[in-house]
């Protein structure tokens, strides 16, 4: 067994470098060779070359994972490397051991760190001598070191990524890490009840960055694929209301696939979509390495046998799919992009740009509220508040334009209008009972609305007797469930606040849907749009 130049790794947020060095200074104590950042870099040598030589030389990476940790982009490369280099090894998270400075632990990322292996400082009254004699043990036990950390650069794509980059990299960490476990997840399974060459569906709204997410995520967790990341784009032929045939799809999809095969130089003369699969699997388990099958765009309407189909040709490998609808839920694990963290959605809005003051901070809270966490429309936002109002008190002005019903403000962002204009379109293009349980349920976004209640919006509406007016709405809203732009469940219907938004500035002053809600005992709005407590 190879030993360890360093016994243990410290991986530490900044904010934390006080409980960090006191707790090197506790395992020091106790003999143990610590690497600490400010300590273990020598002058005028590389500092990313040395952190990544003497985590990779290392027995144990101690993971100080406070709130802060999982915001900080040295940790995350720290912990993904360390993680995915562990995964080589049969019980690979032994080597990383999470010191938790809080009780609770739903910030600690991925899931598989949340087990017996996490030390709670609270536990331990906040004595670091006893936390320390713990890791100390633990060191001496698994021996050995964690290794070279895996590089992503050198898994293969087919075809090639267009790298375009994500202008905000490091966002959505936690569901990067939902994805990942979901994908192989190992002692996750537990919790997740996927075996290896698991699948995740990852869905949000038009323009939310699914896309983009899918593509940081095979970018950043790479090294965990050395077999290849194969990518399939079955968004472009797929019609923008409503359902895609099949053979639109299969015809798409059998290129791509065909695509593939060439660049791994497997003929494909006469053969169909069962028989290229199936030779790209024959080419995988020669690879005999993990491999990730990308199948982003998938739309509406591909039966679920056909959609069994999209899935990674191997057995052991695994699928990433990123949908337009919530219809395929029982492929695997659903990843929802439409709740960003705060931490996410606050970096959209103000990257670099901090508000100043408690009223600046509060209206940077209340237009994420109001926009839903939705990326593109945060950027929009960002972009109009730089350019349109003052320094000083732009989120508040920013704000203040953002309640006035007459106008969108933000439409002034093309590719905000671009979206307002998309959204616009599936809305028209629904039936009429879909439309208008839509139109009533946007009105108390972001609450959600009782079935019962639109079905009497309904009739009264309508006209017609107060069951009829109830069945509609409930198959509208089975229907609307599987919509990325909406929540459905337990006989209420939640509408997105960036639709609800288009909605309320675009269909409610052309009909009338509101008086019937308030009729049935809905709320009026405030000038805001938003509902009246």
């Amino acid at each position: 067994m190879r030993r360890a130049e360093w016994d243990v790794f410290i991986s530490y947020a900044q904010s934390d470098v006080l409980l960090a060095t006191r707790l090197c200074d506790a395992l020091t104590a106790r003999g143990l060779r610590v690497f600490l950042d400010h300590r273990g870099v020598e002058e005028f040598t590389s500092i990313s070359g040395t952190i990544s030589a003497a985590l990779a030389n290392s027995t144990l990476m101690v993971a100080l994972y406070s709130r802060a940790f999982p915001t900080s982009r040295a940790c995350d490369y720290e912990l993904n490397g360390a993680f995915i280099a562990g995964q080589r090894e049969v019980g690979s998270r032994g080597r990383i051991v999470v010191v938790n400075p809080h009780s609770d632990f739903g910030h600690v990322e991925p899931l598989e760190l949340r087990d017996i292996r996490s030390l709670s400082l609270p536990d331990y009254a906040g004595d670091l001598d006893a936390l320390a004699d713990r890791v100390a043990r633990h060191a001496a036990e698994i021996g050995g070191v964690i290794g070279p950390l895996p590089d992503p650069s050198r898994t293969p794509w087919y075809p090639p990524p267009p790298r375009l980059g994500d202008p905000f990299p490091g966002l959505f960490r936690r569901q990067h890490w939902a994805v990942h476990s979901g994908l192989l997840p190992g002692t996750a399974a537990m919790f997740t009840g996927v075996r290896r060459g698991g699948v995740a569906l990852v869905s949000g709204m038009r323009r939310a960055g699914t896309t983009t997410f899918a593509e940081e995520y095979a970018l950043r967790f790479g090294a965990a694929y050395p077999g290849g990341v194969f990518w399939v784009d079955l968004g472009s032929g797929a019609q923008p209301n409503g359902a895609t045939p099949w053979d639109t799809v299969n015809a798409s999809y059998l290129a791509q696939v065909g695509a593939i095969c060439r660049l791994l130089d497997i003929p494909t003369t006469g053969t169909g979509l069962v028989e290229r699969l199936d030779r790209v699997r024959s080419a995988m388990e020669r690879n005999g390495r993990a491999s990730l099958w990308v199948v982003d765009g998938l739309p509406d309407g591909v039966p679920m046998d056909r959609a069994r189909l999209l899935r990674n040709p191997h057995t052991a490998g695994s699928t990433l799919v990123v949908a337009r609808t919530r219809r395929y839920e029982a492929l695997g694990v659903q990843i929802d992009l439409n709740d960003p963290d705060e931490h996410d959605a606050m970096e959209l809005l103000i990257h670099g740009n901090r508000p100043v003051g408690e009223p600046e901070n509060e209206a940077t809270r209340r237009i994420i509220r109001s926009l839903g966490g939705h990326r593109q429309a945060l950027t929009a936002a960002r972009r109009l508040r730089a350019t349109m109002f003052h320094p000083l008190r732009g989120y508040q002005d920013l704000w203040a334009e953002l309640g006035k019903l007459d106008h969108d403000v933000l439409e002034h962002d093309p590719s905000y209008a671009e979206l307002a204009q998309v959204l616009r379109a599936d809305i028209a293009g629904m039936a009429a009972d879909q439309r208008a349980v839509l139109v009533l349920a946007a009105q108390r976004s972001p609450r959600r609305v009782d079935i019962e209640a639109l079905g009497a919006a309904l009739a009264t509406a309508a006209d017609r007797p107060l069951e009829e007016g109830k069945r509609r709405a409930a198959r509208a809203v089975t229907e609307l469930g599987f919509q990325t732009y909406v929540r459905a469940g337990a006989g209420t219907l939640r509408v997105h606040p960036l639709l609800a938004r288009i909605i309320v500035r675009s269909f409610l002053q052309q009909s009338g849907p509101a008086d019937a809600l308030r009729q049935a005992g809905g709320p009026d709005l405030d000038r805001t749009g938003e509902p009246v407590s």
